[in-house]
C-alpha cells in the first residue's frame, strides 16, 4: 500500500526520511561541516537537524517531526536501536504516531 489516505505523508516519502536520518555517510559528512544538511522531498528542501538535547538527528515535514530513535531512553526500541537497529518516529500532537524500523515502514496512520 503505497498510500494511506488517513496520514499526510505516504510509505515512499517516509521512507525517504528514514533513510536520510540514518545515513551514515551523510552523519559524518555532517560533523565534518558547519553547514546544514538537507534532503529533497518532491519540490520541497527539508532541513535535517540534530538535537541539542539529546543527539538525535530529526526534520519537519507535513507538521511531522521525523526523529531517529534516542538510545538513552532505556526502552525497548533504544535497545533495539543500540543493537543496530535503524528507528524512526513519526511524531504528532494528539494524533497516532508513525514508526519505520529497518526501511519498513510499520505504523502510518
Amino acid at each position: 500500500m503505497e498510500t494511506n489516505t488517513k496520514s499526510p505523508i505516504t510509505n515512499k516519502d517516509f521512507l525517504t526520511i528514514h533513510e536520510a536520518l540514518h545515513d551514515t555517510k551523510r552523519k559524518s559528512r555532517a560533523k565534518e561541516s558547519e553547514n546544514e544538511e538537507e534532503i529533497k522531498i518532491g519540490e520541497k528542501t527539508i532541513p535535517i537537524q540534530v538535537s541539542p538535547k539529546n543527539g538525535c538527528r530529526y526534520l519537519f515535514y507535513n507538521k511531522i517531526m521525523f526523529m531517529e530513535q534516542n538510545n538513552a531512553t532505556g526502552s525497548s526500541f533504544a535497545k533495539q536501536a543500540l543493537n543496530g537497529d535503524k528507528i524512526t518516529w513519526g511524531i504528532r500532537s494528539h494524533k497516532p504516531w508513525l514508526l519505520a524500523v529497518n526501511s519498513k515502514v510499520l505504523k502510518n496512520p
